[in-house]
């Protein structure tokens, strides 16, 4: 269900391409090919619903402000004047620096093109702010670089912010881009002017909220709404509100099975956590458990693989004895003749018999085994012991 969901947005923001385009000294129109989008020349009647404003019509800048909360660093951007060396339109996006600052990058548009741009599109977006948002979305490299339509856009993101620049030549090296920055550059990543389109077109639908508020042209659609007779702005008004509450229902039913695959892999990944968890938890208790036996420290290398054997098999050890070259070990298993034969058929040891009738406790069994080992024991380990000889 969720592939067939993603399938079905996909192929509506495919739709949308034939929506949109792009004016840098004349209009171009988004085409798909089999290689991918491309930008095709269009006569000046171009009329596009969505028009994206090249980068040499746009004047970037960007303000610090001390507003750490991105809805009050908006009315800040909006009361914002003088923003451009000459009247424009503005549009803005904030990047949150920390819990304390913002940083609002301005993209002004001269005002005498943009009303002439407006006659014929709904929205127009500075190509500077799709850019931008690349960066926060879409781009891996902090500098890409694209040849489109005989000129070449460069781009980068640093710590001291976002510049963008069109060369003509083809020709912009990083010494060039140094200029506008004080922090270590990357060499571009070189784009196809198809991957460039498809990032242009793709950042359109990936806008923050009030950048579409700025973007609208809200002037165009009072004149058409005063142009219209009344039930035909209803009927245009019930659909567009049709198409909004589907369009939202898709979004979020797509939204909703993303997080719900997010939840079930957070929970496999958590189920596996405790799971683990349990487990040291678990050998924490057996450490604890051996810590507290007296002559632990009698076993020899040769007698623990034998031993952890057992326990692993949910025993616990509860003494351990030795004395004239022989162990004694006193434990509490599930089943005491299972451990007496995988005892007896261990070739460590030799000789196992019990020494102590079997005492039923809390569902298990107490036993005691004396065993002897087929590798003699260290001599200075036998004196050392016998000292301690007769514990447990």
């Amino acid at each position: 269900m969720k592939r067939e969901e993603e399938v079905l947005i996909k192929r509506i923001i495919n739709k949308l391409f034939a929506f949109a385009g792009i004016y840098i000294k004349q209009y171009y129109a988004f085409s798909k090919t089999e290689k991918g989008m491309i930008l095709k020349e269009h006569p000046k009647n171009f009329k596009r619903p969505v028009l994206i404003i090249g980068r040499e019509h746009c004047y970037e800048c960007s303000r610090d402000l001390p507003i750490a909360r991105i809805d009050e660093a908006r009315k800040a951007a909006m009361m914002m004047e003088d923003i451009a060396p000459y009247p424009s339109v503005n549009f803005f996006l904030i990047e949150s620096l920390n819990s304390d600052s913002c940083r609002i990058h301005f993209f002004a548009i001269e005002k005498l093109l943009y009303l002439e741009l407006a006659k014929h599109s709904w929205l127009l977006l500075p190509e500077s702010l799709l850019i931008k948002q690349a960066f926060t979305k879409h781009l891996k490299s902090n500098a890409i670089s694209a040849q489109v339509v005989n000129r070449q856009i460069t781009a980068y993101q640093t710590n001291d912010g976002f510049k963008s620049i069109i060369t003509n030549d083809g020709h912009l090296n990083l010494d060039e881009l140094a200029q506008y920055s004080a922090a270590q550059l990357d060499e571009p990543e070189v784009l196809t002017s198809q991957q460039y389109a498809k990032i242009l077109i793709q950042n359109v639908f990936s806008l923050p909220r009030y950048c579409y508020q700025q973007g609208i042209n809200s002037a165009r659609f009072i004149l058409w709404l005063k142009a219209q007779p009344l039930k035909i702005i209803a009927v245009t008004a019930s659909s567009m509100f049709a198409l909004y509450l589907g369009l939202s229902s898709l979004w979020l039913i797509y939204q909703q099975n993303s997080l719900h695959a997010q939840i079930d892999k957070q929970k496999s990944e958590l189920e596996h956590v405790f799971h683990l968890k349990s487990e040291i938890s678990a050998e924490f208790n057996k450490q604890a458990k051996l810590a507290k036996i007296d002559n632990l420290s009698l076993v020899t290398a040769n007698v623990w693989p034998l031993l952890l054997n057992i326990i692993e098999k949910n025993s616990e050890l509860l003494s351990v004895n030795f004395q004239d070259g022989k162990y004694t070990v006193r434990m509490k298993v599930i089943k005491s003749t299972e451990i007496l034969q995988q005892l007896s058929e261990s070739t460590l040891i030799t000789n196992p018999t019990m020494v102590s009738p079997v005492m039923k406790s809390h569902g298990k069994e107490i036993m005691a085994i004396k065993f002897s080992l087929k590798i003699k024991a260290d001599p200075i380990k036998t004196n050392l012991t016998r000292e301690n000889a007769n514990v447990g």
